[in-house]
């Protein structure tokens, strides 16, 4: 099923449907309604932010705890933009929360669903701030760990804690079904965020020699800050891919076995050969090729 919002297409993914059917059939519609409505708004709210940075949305894809955004063009973010993206959807339920809580104190607000409200707002905001992928706590973390470890180490991190995160809650799923108190919605994300983590590792190399390729455009209009990486002909091309941040243009500077300066390579250089080569070639196939 999909609509478009704001001029944004907006999906919803099959596990929220299981979820939906499971809250109708327990009498609970206008609880699921409630849910939904505070998924999409947090979802709006990262829409928001990414169009107000020159972002352009495709699709959004709207999940259980929140939602992915799929970007037009060249993936372009460097790890500030994409941080204060992802940061935007649970501040927004938290500042949610915090007025409506208000107004029902103050008994403005006097519908039996109030509290509902509340707690769901509260409730996304702290899931989505677990520090896992595909969570928004999970692209803060990788954010943070990309400008030091790079963006395929940081993205190995995060999937393996959000792989960590789904088989908890598949552990503490069973472990209530034990004791008497069956909670079908933990058994339902645990798969779909194991599944969801494994996709962002599949898609992160694409997206992000796609985000490398544009800093070489970048140099036909303004100056980037170089940043030198040191590598021995004989090492794997995607060990130095690793090392690689996205923000910043490289110079590949390739030591012969002696730990002399034998050849540099320029990023552009790099990229086209690892393309050309595949993941797996050595530093020095791409050096004969170019």
């Amino acid at each position: 099923m999909a609509f478009s919002l704001f001029g944004v297409r907006i999906r919803l993914n099959i596990f929220f449907f299981i979820i939906m059917f499971y809250f109708t059939l327990s009498g609970m519609l206008t609880k699921i309604t409630v849910v939904f409505l505070t998924v999409l708004f947090h979802e709006l709210a990262h829409t928001m932010s990414a169009l107000q940075k020159g972002l352009e949305i495709e699709e959004v894809e709207l999940l259980p705890f929140g939602g992915v955004a799929k970007l037009k063009g060249l993936l372009k973010i460097d790890p500030w933009v994409e941080m204060s993206i992802a940061i935007c959807g649970p501040v927004f339920n938290l500042i949610m929360a915090v007025i409506v809580y208000f107004f029902y104190t103050n008994e403005v607000l006097k519908h039996s669903l109030t509290p509902f409200l509340i707690k769901t707002n509260v409730y996304i905001a702290l899931f989505n701030l677990i520090p896992a992928l595909p969570l928004d706590g999970g692209r803060v973390l990788r954010s943070c760990l990309a400008l030091i470890l790079g963006y395929r180490k940081a993205t190995n991190i995060t999937v393996f804690l959000g792989k960590g995160l789904s088989l908890f809650l598949l552990l503490l799923g069973i472990y209530l079904i034990n004791i008497g108190e069956f909670n079908p919605i933990l058994l339902l994300l645990s798969p779909f965020l194991f599944f969801a983590a494994e996709r962002e590792k599949s898609i992160y190399p694409y997206y992000f020699i796609k985000n490398l390729s544009t800093n070489s455009k970048k140099l036909a209009d303004e100056a980037i800050e170089a940043r030198q990486i040191i590598a021995k002909m004989d090492m794997p091309a995607r060990k130095v891919l690793n090392r690689l941040v996205s923000n910043k243009y490289h110079i590949i500077v390739v030591l012969d076995e002696r730990h002399r300066i034998k050849y540099q390579l320029t990023e552009t250089q790099f990229i086209e050969g690892l393309i050309k080569h595949g993941f797996y070639c050595k530093v020095y196939d791409i050096i004969k090729k170019t």
